[in-house]
């Protein structure tokens, strides 16, 4: 990784959808990106969790763990429809799975943070989304710890497959959606040279671009 990324990409949620996380980074790979980032939940899911995992590390993505992740190691909420079964991953995928980190907050090349996480900071349940408004922005206690910050600050989350971008005391935050077929975002693109925020889609001719185009504050 970049000592201080400018162009960053964030997968949203993959649920096992290999074939389609396939697609995905090979379009990033041309892209000319300095960072690949995920907002975790690999597993629970139509596809191949082992499959989804194994190209994630070999591109050497950047991924926080989903609430997911974390239910398939504690063994609870497996009659979920297409969950998983720990016995049924690869060792390394298992390995893989425990060693991912709740959150990560990443320094792009203005100052700029990026925090990655799944539901907001380290609660991978966090539900807030773009319809939130007063009292529940007033009670949730991750959202009032980042406004404390007072830092330009990006954040890049997953949880609600819900895919927006929106603006909340200071903050620039992302729901870069997922790789679920009926979700129209599976990823965006940060820019911060630029100070955009590009999302992506799959469609029937591949992955494309979509629209907004959403400016930020940089550092």
């Amino acid at each position: 990784m970049s000592p201080r990324p400018d162009r960053v990409a964030v997968i949203g949620d993959v649920h096992a959808c290999d074939r389609r996380l396939d697609l995905l980074l090979t379009h990033l790979d041309e892209q000319e990106l300095d960072l690949v980032a995920c907002v975790g939940d690999l597993v629970d899911g139509p596809g191949d969790p082992d499959a989804a995992a194994a190209l994630l590390r070999s591109r050497e993505v950047t991924v926080v763990r989903g609430n997911h992740d974390r239910w398939i190691l504690e063994g609870v909420l497996r009659d979920l429809p297409d969950a998983h079964a720990l016995d049924e991953l690869a060792p390394e995928t298992v390995r893989y799975l425990r060693d991912l980190p709740a959150s990560v907050d990443i320094t792009l090349a203005s100052g700029t943070s990026l925090l990655l996480c799944h539901g907001l900071l380290d609660n991978d349940m966090n539900k807030i989304t773009a319809d939130d408004y007063g009292y529940a922005l007033e009670v949730n206690d991750e959202l009032q710890s980042l406004m404390r910050d007072r830092r330009p600050r990006v954040v890049a989350k997953g949880h609600r497959h819900r895919p927006a971008i929106w603006a909340v005391g200071g903050l620039t935050l992302v729901d870069a959606g997922s790789l679920l077929d009926e979700c129209e975002t599976c990823a965006v693109i940060v820019d911060d040279c630029a100070g955009t925020i590009t999302p992506l889609g799959i469609g029937t001719g591949g992955v494309y671009a979509g629209a907004p185009r959403c400016r930020f504050e940089t550092g």
